[in-house]
Formats: structure tokens, C-alpha cells, sequence
């Protein structure tokens, strides 16, 4: 018999207690900043919100603020409490997401998320509300369209377990040892990207210490390449027509995208060769592509002429993503946007096309190394967490008391 087993025959031979998670934790609401506020002083405070973050990313970042005002009306965050996010543009993995606050000083809470005080084992409760079991409740209390609010009076309301303390502290200890182990693989696979990106950009400078490239021109992109018009589609419409193994893709912002059919869009506007979408709003990105696609009409994507290999400029475009991203934040108040000039008059170095093909291959090769979803280490930490979460939700279901 597990410890586990032990613990809940002695502790709770006959079921565990449900209660609303309303009577479990007290719900402590965020309190809103502007834009301004941001970078003053020495008070942390923890914002929920897209405003101060990457687009399309839903995170925690940690500001400081001296006013007063802020002071004497943001509640203030104290070790072990619950961090929720209440808005966000996607509602997966991202709204509700429960995390806690393991620093000892305490801090004050922004807006667009509330915080949840208990006296039940913080990261026992964290597991419970994040896991697939809390998840299908918590969805229920999801409202709104463009933004997605998470209602805290219907959150509170929903029944959890709460068995005894001595029963979540061993299920955090075997929860935790789980995350431990995937931590390490994800960990390790960082450190191969982190080393596959200095490599690649290493092998694409094209300086003095190249020992692959001797010569090679600057070329204008709209010089070496046809730059293709996108489709007129909206995000809501591409949910409705996306269908597995549908032959054209339809590409938008950030890693969406939809299948459809061939009759689902005008003729005019699939293309057929071998391109390179520019993913122009938002967060700046560049996708590589072969097989018959589209794209929302306001991104645009280049087809190249035979003196260039696609993926040798798709490669190089990547080495300047962050060149990129910093154009389109300098030429929009807003939404980070990109010109067509920005990319047409671009240079690109071109050397012949059997270098061009030499380096494609070495990055392929170390390309597969790491995002090869089905061998290495990206499937094993699939294979992990697909384990965890059954494991997860298996501790984490408990007999009712009756």
C-alpha cells in the first residue's frame, strides 16, 4: 500500500468532503492600472493583461509603482495566495489559470485578475484548478467574444474536494515530482534550441569568419521574389470551415491556422508553389510553407525565383525576427504592424545556389533534432506530460463523502 493509500484509509476511510471553492478561498479582485503607470518606483506589482506583454501571449510580468493611490487601494498579495487571470483574447490554457505566489515579499495586484486566500496547501489547490476535471466547470463560467472574462461569482460556486491536509501535501509531492522530471526534459530541450539558434545565426552572418560562404550579393526581396495577396477571411470563419486533412491551409496570426477545402475560398486566391508567409500584425513571424495555401489578405507571402532556395531565405528571415518585431512596435501605437516596404525593400545576402543548399541542409538536419514531434525529446515530453495530466486527474479524484 502507497502512502498515499495509507493516508486516505486513516484520514478519510469514507469519502472527502466537497465544498464550493467560494467557501474554501476568499476572492480578492485586482485593481486596474493605465498605460503610464507602468516603470515607476520600487513596489512590485503583478499584472494580468496582454497591455505590458507580447501579443498574443497571456502572461505574468512583474512592474513597480509609488503612488499612493495604488498603495491604499490594490490588495496586497502574500505568499501562498492563488493568482487568476480573469480576461484574455483565448479562452484554452490561459484564462483561469491558476498559479501561486511563492515570494515572501509581498506585492499588489493589478488589474484583469483576482487572487484567492485559503489555508488549504497552495499547490494542491493549484493542481485542482488547473487540471482537466476543474477545467470543464471553470469553462462554464467563461463569457464574452473578442475578450473572454472568467465570472468569479459562478467560479466560486463550483464544488471541490478538500481532504485533509496531510492527504494534499502527498499529492503535491508526487505531482511534483512529476513536474520535476518534465522541468528537466524541457530544460534540456531549451538548451538544444537555444544552442540551434546561435548556430544557425552563427552560420548565416556571413562575416569575415564564414567557412562556408566566400561570396554572395544583396538582393532586394522584391528583386528575387513575387509577392502574393492573402484571402479575405475572418478568424470565425475559419473555425467553421477547417476540417481535418483539409489539402489548403489558411494561415493567421501567431500558430492559427485552418484546413479547408479547395471550393471553401476564391481560385484566385490559393497558392500553389513553395512561399514564405509574412505574418505582418501582432507578434512578427515568418512560416514556411509547400503545399497548396492561403492567408488572412492582411498578410502577405513571397514566392521566390529559381536563383534561391525558399527555405535558405526562410532561414535567413528567421535570423532577423527580432529586427523585425522591433520595426513593426517603432510603426504602430497600437497593434505591432509592418509595412509591405519593410520586407520588399528588405536585403537578403545571396550567395550561389549550392550554398544556399549546403546550409539548408545543415539546418534541416538540426532543425529535425529538435522539433521532430515524433522521435527525441519533444516526444518524450509530450509523452510526460500526457502521463502527468492522467495522473493528475487520477489523485486528484476522491470518493465523496456521504
Amino acid at each position: 500500500m502507497s502512502r498515499l493509500e495509507e493516508l486516505i484509509q486513516t484520514l478519510c476511510p469514507d469519502g472527502v468532503e466537497y465544498k464550493k471553492l467560494g467557501q474554501v478561498c476568499t476572492f480578492i479582485k485586482g485593481k486596474g492600472l493605465s498605460k503610464n503607470a507602468k516603470w515607476l518606483g520600487d513596489i512590485p506589482i503583478i499584472l494580468y493583461g496582454e497591455l505590458y506583454t507580447t501579443y498574443g501571449n497571456y502572461i505574468t510580468e512583474v512592474f513597480s509603482h509609488t503612488s499612493e493611490d495604488l498603495i491604499s487601494s490594490s490588495p496586497i498579495i502574500h505568499k501562498g495566495d492563488l493568482l487568476l487571470p480573469v480576461s484574455s483574447t483565448t479562452k484554452e490554457a490561459q484564462i483561469g489559470k491558476a498559479s501561486v505566489y511563492m515570494v515572501d515579499k509581498p506585492a499588489y495586484l493589478g488589474g484583469d485578475a483576482i487572487l484567492l486566500r485559503h489555508k488549504q496547501n497552495p499547490s494542491f489547490l493549484m493542481y485542482l484548478l488547473n487540471g482537466n476535471l476543474f477545467e470543464k466547470s471553470k469553462m462554464k463560467c467563461v463569457f464574452g467574444t473578442t475578450i473572454n472574462h472568467l465570472h468569479p461569482s459562478k467560479l466560486s460556486n463550483i464544488y471541490i474536494p478538500v481532504p485533509p491536509l496531510l492527504v494534499q501535501e502527498e499529492i503535491v509531492r508526487i505531482l511534483d515530482t512529476f513536474t520535476a522530471l518534465e522541468n528537466e526534459l524541457e530544460a534540456e530541450l531549451a538548451a538544444r534550441t537555444k544552442q540551434y539558434v546561435h548556430y544557425r545565426n552563427e552560420l548565416l552572418s556571413f562575416d569575415s569568419k564564414s567557412k562556408i560562404v566566400n561570396e554572395y550579393k544583396l538582393v532586394k526581396i522584391k528583386d528575387i521574389a513575387r509577392r502574393n495577396h492573402g484571402t479575405n477571411i475572418t478568424a470565425n470563419r475559419m473555425k467553421v470551415l477547417h476540417k481535418d486533412n483539409g489539402p489548403v491551409r489558411v494561415f493567421a496570426g501567431g500558430s492559427t491556422f485552418a484546413d479547408i477545402d479547395y471550393s471553401d475560398i476564391p481560385k484566385k486566391d490559393i497558392i500553389r508553389d513553395t512561399s514564405i508567409i509574412i505574418k505582418s500584425r501582432g507578434y512578427i513571424g515568418f512560416e514556411y510553407y509547400e503545399k497548396p495555401f492561403s492567408h488572412k489578405n492582411e498578410f502577405w507571402s513571397y514566392t521566390f525565383s529559381k536563383e534561391c532556395n525558399t527555405k535558405y531565405i526562410y532561414y535567413f528571415l528567421l535570423t532577423k525576427t527580432d529586427y523585425f518585431q522591433q520595426k513593426a512596435r517603432a510603426s504602430s501605437v497600437k497593434l505591432p504592424q509592418l509595412s509591405v516596404s519593410d520586407t520588399d525593400s528588405f536585403l537578403v545576402p545571396l550567395p550561389s545556389l549550392e550554398i544556399q543548399e549546403k546550409i539548408v541542409s545543415i539546418l534541416d538536419r538540426f532543425t529535425t533534432l529538435v522539433n521532430d514531434l515524433k522521435s527525441g525529446l519533444p516526444a518524450e515530453i509530450a509523452l510526460r506530460r500526457k502521463q502527468y495530466e492522467y495522473y493528475r486527474d487520477k489523485l486528484l479524484t476522491f470518493q465523496p463523502l456521504e
